[in-house]
C-alpha cells in the first residue's frame, strides 16, 4: 500500500473538470493543492508518508472517506507551517560561595610544591586564575572570599600570569561571576621553581594582596572582561 501511495503521490500536476469522486482523484487533487507533496524527499512528502502509515495502524476509519488525501495533506502542511515551540532558555544557576576553594584544576592530582596566598581586602569575592603564558592556557582557578586571606598549594613549576575577577555570586559550573565588578592582573609574572639543595627541597611561595598596601611593590592593572573570560 505504501508503494502504491507513493506512485499516486508522484502523479503529474493536473486539474479536474469534474468533481473528485474516487480516492485516486482526491490524491491528484492533494498534489494539485500542494505540489511538493508529489516530490519524493520533501518535508511534506516525508511527513505525509509517515502520517499515512501511522493512521493506517492506529486510526483506519480515517480512510473511509475518499477525500482523505486532501485532508491528510492539509493537516501535514499546517503542521510544517506551524512555528516550532521554542524551549525556554535554561535558567542560569548561581551561588554565593561560603568558603574559598579550587574551581578549576588543569592537572588534578599532579601537584607541585609551590604556594600562592592571596589577601583579598576588598568588599567583593575574588576569583584568581593562574595562566601559563607559554601555552596561553589556564592552569587553575580558585575563590578568595571578601576580606579574607586564602590560597592554594601544589602549584607546578613554571612562569605564570595571575589575573582576577571581582563579584559576589558565581555562575554554577564556571569560574565567572554573574555580575562582575571588575577585572585585574598582576603585571609581573610569578616564577615557581623547585630546587634540591644539601638542606632539602626549596620551593617558591608568593603572597599577594588585591588592595593597595603601603610599601607594596607588585604592579597591577585593569584588564577587560574578554581578556579574563577567554581563559
Amino acid at each position: 500500500m505504501k508503494t502504491k501511495l507513493y506512485i499516486l503521490l508522484t502523479i503529474a500536476l493536473c486539474t479536474f473538470a469534474h468533481a473528485q469522486t474516487t480516492e485516486q482523484e482526491w490524491q491528484r487533487e492533494a498534489i494539485r493543492q500542494y505540489p511538493s507533496l508529489g516530490i519524493r524527499g520533501t518535508p511534506l512528502n516525508n511527513l505525509f508518508v509517515s502520517e499515512h502509515a501511522r493512521l493506517r495502524s492506529s486510526s483506519p476509519d480515517f480512510f473511509r472517506s475518499t477525500d482523505w488525501p486532501v485532508a491528510l495533506a492539509r493537516f501535514c502542511n499546517m503542521s510544517l507551517a506551524a512555528p516550532a515551540v521554542q524551549a525556554p532558555a535554561p535558567r542560569i544557576q548561581t551561588y554565593r560561595p561560603a568558603t574559598g576553594g579550587i574551581l578549576f584544576d588543569l592537572y588534578p592530582g599532579n601537584a607541585g610544591p609551590g604556594k600562592l596566598t592571596v589577601h583579598n581586602g576588598t568588599d567583593h569575592n575574588a576569583i584568581c586564575k593562574i595562566i601559563d603564558p607559554v601555552t596561553n592556557t589556564k592552569v587553575c582557578s580558585f575563590i578568595i572570599l571578601a576580606n579574607t586571606r586564602d590560597g592554594i598549594s601544589g602549584v607546578l613549576d613554571g612562569r605564570f600570569r595571575v589575573i582576577f575577577a571581582y563579584g559576589d555570586s558565581i555562575i554554577q559550573g564556571t569560574d565567572r561571576f554573574e555580575l562582575p565588578e571588575g577585572f585585574s592582573e598582576f603585571k609581573d609574572t610569578f616564577d615557581f621553581v623547585t630546587t634540591r639543595t644539601s638542606y632539602g627541597i626549596q620551593y617558591s611561595t608568593f603572597s599577594v594582596t588585591l588592595h593597595k598596601v603601603i610599601g607594596g611593590n607588585a604592579r597591577t592593572g585593569i584588564i577587560s572582561a574578554d581578556e579574563y573570560n577567554k581563559y
